[in-house]
């Protein structure tokens, strides 16, 4: 009976033991979903601990709280500021803060992923050794792919711990039972024999539970391979902290190409020259505190002194959003030029956005406005292209907008087809030409 009371035990043990690690894992997950949330939508323009676009987010709860005496109005001010205004003054004190920058709207985020966001804020200390500010200023920290999780790992070893305890009082109640009944009890087992004595006996069930785990494999991996180079919603900040497409592209209405003015020309948009930017800024100072920093950081870069031009440059680090392999060709100047495509369509509605990021494929607008041009498959992937060089129609003939190099291109490539009536019937039937039948799913346009 001792040795019974001792299989007990160890069960118990292990049971506790998965019980903590579970509650361990449910902590971390959360923590880790927090600082993921952070990244994606606040990122931009707040950092934990230092007041930067929008202040700090540390403590900001308990901040709400004893301000507006409403320890639930955060969350509405979190999903629609405007709502927020409408039931507390203290909200319409908050808006006052940043008056050039208001909050965004942010409904998709419930009230379990907001409390992770504060979470991973109340609880953030800052690396050691320096690191960007949320909100820009200083250089960024790279943040470590937390893509991959070894939490299966984890919870596999814990039901083996489970699994061989459970083996072993099994083993030992089997001892005490031949021990009662006056049998030979023998060497004793050990988890090699009882193992392989099980295996021996259900190989059906073996080959079985062998595939199902060869198929989890394969399919865990093959989704893991899929996420390579995938960088949806990557949001990096900028090294000037009150920047905003918001305010340039929407509350101001400049054209996208003033700033990036080699798109239509270039294989790269391009980034302004501190000349393009001080044609407004050596007049312009901001109207918030934040703001003014701002363009004094800027003025102090373009060498300006608030009168004259000193000479005295220095460049500043933009950090890059967009980044295609080395083995991908892309030219903006054949999409915006020749294809007559707007930025949109590609970078989704940058004017209501503050700082540039990877937009999901879904918050692009589809070319013409036509939903059955909507993209699917994760941005800057090789799907993502073919869908839209599968969808996208070629307008042939001289109405596109008096653009004479995508006048000129589409009317070369609709003249050759002409000359192929089986090719030209076949493309022509539906009475739709898109770019993949002008040749847009051939490896070479993209691949050299």
């Amino acid at each position: 009976m001792k040795l019974y009371s001792v299989g007990k035990r160890k069960v118990f043990y292990s049971f506790l033991i998965a019980v903590v690690a579970f509650m361990s894992m449910g902590q971390s997950a959360t923590a880790a979903d927090g600082a993921e949330l952070f990244e994606v939508n606040c990122k931009s323009c707040h950092h934990p601990l230092k007041n930067g676009i929008g202040p700090k987010l540390q403590g900001v709860r308990a901040l709400w709280a004893d301000g507006a005496g409403d320890d639930q109005l955060i969350y509405t001010w979190v999903n629609n500021y405007e709502e927020a205004v409408k039931q507390s003054p203290f909200a319409g004190e908050r808006v006052g803060i940043n008056p050039a920058q208001n909050m965004k709207l942010f409904p998709q985020l419930s009230k379990a992923d907001m409390d992770a966001i504060f979470d991973y804020a109340d609880t953030y200390v800052e690396p050691t050794g320096g690191g960007g500010d949320a909100a820009g200023g200083g250089d960024v920290a790279l943040k470590e792919d937390e893509g991959l999780s070894y939490w299966w790992i984890i919870v596999l070893v814990i039901l083996a711990i489970v699994v061989f305890a459970a083996a072993g009082v099994r083993r030992q109640l089997r001892q005490v039972e031949k021990m009662k009944a006056g049998e030979d009890t023998g060497e004793t087992e050990n988890y090699k024999d009882i193992a392989g004595g099980w295996a021996a006996r259900n190989q059906k069930a073996v080959g079985i539970i062998g595939a199902i785990c060869l198929f989890a494999f394969l399919v865990t991996s093959f989704g893991w391979l899929k996420g390579i180079g995938v960088y949806e919603n990557y949001n990096p900040s900028q090294p000037v902290a009150a920047f905003s497409h918001k305010i340039h592209a929407g509350d101001q209405k400049i054209d996208c190409q003033y700033c990036h003015n080699s798109a239509s020309k270039s294989k790269h948009a391009g980034l302004p020259t501190m000349n393009v930017c001080m044609n407004c800024h050596r007049s312009v100072e901001g109207a918030s505190e934040e703001g003014k920093k701002s363009i004094a950081y800027l003025r102090e870069h373009a060498g300006f002194d608030g009168e004259k031009y000193t000479g005295e440059t220095e460049p500043i680090v933009w950090n890059r959003v967009y980044v295609l392999p080395d083995h991908v060709y892309f030219s903006h100047a054949q999409h915006v030029d020749v294809g007559g495509l707007d930025c949109k369509n590609c970078h989704g509605e940058m004017e209501k956005q503050t700082l540039a990021r990877v937009v999901e494929s879904s918050e692009a607008i589809p070319v013409g406005d036509n939903p059955e041009n909507q993209l699917t498959r994760p941005t800057l992937t090789m799907g993502w292209c073919i869908e839209c060089h599968n969808n996208t129609q070629v307008t042939i003939g001289p109405n596109l907008d008096g653009n004479v190099d995508q006048v000129s291109y589409y009317e070369e490539i609709h003249r050759r087809l002409t000359k192929r009536p089986d090719i030209y019937k076949k493309y022509a039937d539906d009475e739709k030409i898109t770019v993949r039948e002008l040749g847009g799913w051939e490896c070479a346009k993209c691949h050299y």
